[in-house]
């Protein structure tokens, strides 16, 4: 069998989410091509692919690391945010950490963007300001 191209399988899979594909098939399905072509190494490098394809859709992939368990409401700004920064149509929630080495906030990765809202950030980059002068 011909080994198809990493990144048209992700386009393939990024069309059938947007049109509402199960993407518990469509996970299925792609680990056992990945499987089947030798190339699961190469399972993480087919999700970044598959985000950038959802991009092309107007679709934020998000993937969320706080201090606590997020409220449905935090979710939702954190979303609302994305979509607004990034311009896009749809943000989806992809994976929620909890971090308390963030001390508080919020950080919101994007395969576009890196949005850090958190306590530890900011202690950063004034810890950053302050080596620097």
């Amino acid at each position: 069998m011909q080994k198809l191209a990493r990144r048209k399988i992700a386009a393939h899979i990024a069309d059938q989410l947007v049109a509402g594909g199960d993407v518990k098939r469509l996970s299925e399905e792609a680990v056992a091509l990945l499987v089947e072509q030798g190339q699961l190494a190469q399972a993480e490098l087919l999700i970044r692919d598959i985000e950038a394809a959802l991009a092309v859709h107007e679709v934020s992939v998000v993937h969320v690391t706080s201090a606590h368990k997020l409220s449905d409401g935090e979710r939702q700004q954190a979303l609302d945010m994305v979509r607004r920064e990034e311009g896009t149509k749809h943000a989806v929630v992809s994976t929620e950490t909890i971090d308390e080495d963030l001390i508080g906030g919020i950080v919101v990765r994007t395969s576009q963007s890196v949005f850090d809202a958190s306590v530890r950030g900011k202690l950063r980059k004034l810890n950053q300001l302050a080596t620097t002068e």
